[in-house]
């Protein structure tokens, strides 16, 4: 990666010029600040015939432009491993708010460290973009996420492998800043998640991939952490709105999680035929959580029951706390399944995606949770949208 840049890990990856500096003596904020400049300057969408405030997923190094030739090679060959991603959920060429959700989140930070207006600004100028151009017509459902994204040069979504499904990438920590910026972009998303990506209104089930151009829910695989995530959404949508629809999406697809629940109360994970339990369904529960002082007060106890069953039934205690596993580092305390054997399979994180394959991800999930239930912080995530005051 030694000549690509991507907004997905801004301050991990940063031009070369920055890194020259003795280490020992550099000025951290500086560093962020001089990236920061530095994507607003030569990282926004130049490309195309139509010129946005959007980030480039991707940038060489060297001439700070979206990548090609034999770059774009270079980098379409790097491993998934090395990335995070898959090769065909590379927004190469391309923008993804998801991916970039971190940059974002460190603009606003700027701008509440040094109070310059005009990182803030930029930011949201970004989100009110994407949000007013990058969603379909048909479906509200927004080109961002897992596999989906906008092509900066041709101006229009991308034409990635899966460049038409639907699927969080991970849970959307910015939806008060994007209510502010664009509400009706927002409620035509959180209607259309609930009209086109849960395919049965009346049992709840859905799966965590839909076609955004036109209906086309899946079935048959709930996955718990995007049904947390979809609840957020719409708890954010009737906090905004006090649309009646919303708490029907909401009460039906936790009513449908706990009727797949097995052994102990905790939902099952990826398709009802293989029952299995992962370590990252934690998500559901702080999601739960994070939705429950949005709605009303009996939905509200509802969601602090389940995500209570679901802390039960994965072992983690309460408050959970990280122990350490030989060559893993800091991981949460589980029990995946009704067996009670704890599995090898990672948490993934919550903030970050599921694609961090290393243990401090384990430990973000299983200290959010924490967290929420009172207990010690181990590790604050850098928002704290996901903290719930409960009164």
């Amino acid at each position: 990666m030694s000549h690509l840049t991507t907004c997905t890990i801004a301050v991990l990856t940063i031009p070369h010029a920055l890194l020259a500096a003795d280490a020992g003596h550099r000025d951290r904020l500086g560093v962020v600040r001089a990236y920061a400049d530095c994507l607003l300057a030569k990282g926004r969408d130049r490309y195309g015939s139509v010129h946005s405030p959007l980030f480039a997923e991707a940038l060489d190094r060297e001439t700070l432009d979206i990548l090609s030739g034999g770059r774009l090679r270079q980098a379409e060959a790097i491993w998934r491993d090395q990335w995070g991603l898959r090769p065909h959920d590379r927004m190469l060429g391309g923008a993804n708010p998801q991916h970039c959700q971190n940059l974002f989140q460190i603009l606003y930070a700027l701008t509440a460290i040094t109070g310059e207006q005009e990182y803030a600004k930029e930011a949201d100028r970004s989100l009110r973009w994407f949000l007013e151009h990058c969603q379909s017509s048909k479906t509200g459902l927004f080109y961002w996420g897992e596999h989906a994204g906008w092509d900066l040069g041709h101006d229009k979504p991308g034409d990635y492998a899966s460049g038409n499904t639907h699927e969080f990438f991970r849970p959307w920590v910015l939806w008060d800043r994007c209510w502010k910026l664009s509400p009706d972009a927002c409620r035509r998303f959180a209607l259309g998640l609930w009209e086109h990506q849960v395919a049965d209104h009346e049992t709840g089930d859905y799966s965590r991939h839909a076609s955004i151009d036109r209906h086309g829910p899946g079935r048959g695989s709930p996955y718990p952490r995007h049904g947390g995530f979809y609840v957020l959404t719409w708890a954010k949508a009737y906090q905004h709105t006090g649309d009646a629809v919303f708490i029907e999406a909401i009460r039906t697809v936790v009513d449908g999680l706990e009727r797949d629940s097995q052994g102990g109360g905790m939902v099952v994970s990826r398709d009802r035929k293989s029952g299995a339990r992962r370590p990252f369904d934690v998500s559901l529960a702080i999601s739960l959580d994070a939705a429950a002082p949005l709605l009303p007060e009996d939905l509200a106890a509802e969601l602090r029951k389940t995500a209570d069953r679901n802390d039960r039934a994965a072992g983690v205690s309460r408050p959970c706390r990280p122990f350490r596993q030989p060559g893993r580092g800091v991981v949460p305390r589980r029990l995946p399944a009704a067996q009670g054997i704890p599995r090898t399979q990672s948490l993934r994180g919550y903030l970050g995606g599921r694609h961090a394959n290393d243990g401090s991800a384990e430990a973000m999930g299983s200290a959010t949770r924490a967290d929420q239930e009172g207990g010690s912080s181990i590790h604050r995530p850098m928002n704290n949208h996901w903290k719930s005051r409960r009164s």
